[in-house]
């Protein structure tokens, strides 16, 4: 059972990837900007999902993410739009951790890299997948199913 706690959390829903954005004075929210990204990703298999409000606070982005246990932001804002780039950050990191703020890549890299990010984490989710197929007897006290149910 104690292997069993350092295994990643269970997830509530399968998107891969919260798409967020932020910005100072004159934010607009950049709505457009939001799903023209997720249609990049849904294009690409990836499961991806944005808050449909105009103007979201950055905070209340990352709490959606964080309470639907998405592993992955792609963040836009107005100065990296404007550059061509999106920052992709693991979320759930530790402080410390090298990649704890994100890495910005080129708009045309995203795909690859939040599916090369996708299948690192794979590695270790496929511990919780067959955990999934698991079951847990007491040895004392052994439970009989089948058919009859209980």
């Amino acid at each position: 059972m104690e292997k069993l706690k350092n295994t990643a959390p269970l997830r509530s829903n399968e998107v891969d990837v919260y798409v967020m954005a932020f910005g100072g004075k004159g934010f607009t929210g950049m709505v457009r900007e939001r799903m023209k990204v997720c249609k990049i990703l849904w294009d690409a298999g990836i499961k991806a999902e944005f808050s449909y409000k105009l103007k979201p606070k950055l905070p209340a982005q990352f709490k959606a993410a964080d309470v639907n246990g998405v592993p992955f932001a792609v963040i836009l804002g107005e100065d990296e739009e404007k550059a061509g780039k999106v920052k992709i950050k693991e979320l759930g990191l530790p402080e410390g951790h090298p990649e704890k703020d994100g890495v910005m890549v080129n708009k045309p890299d995203l795909v690859r890299e939040v599916r090369s990010r996708l299948e690192k984490q794979g590695a270790t989710d496929s511990v919780t997948a067959s955990m999934d197929e698991l079951v847990v007897e007491d040895s004392k006290n052994p439970t009989k199913t089948g058919d009859d149910g209980v």
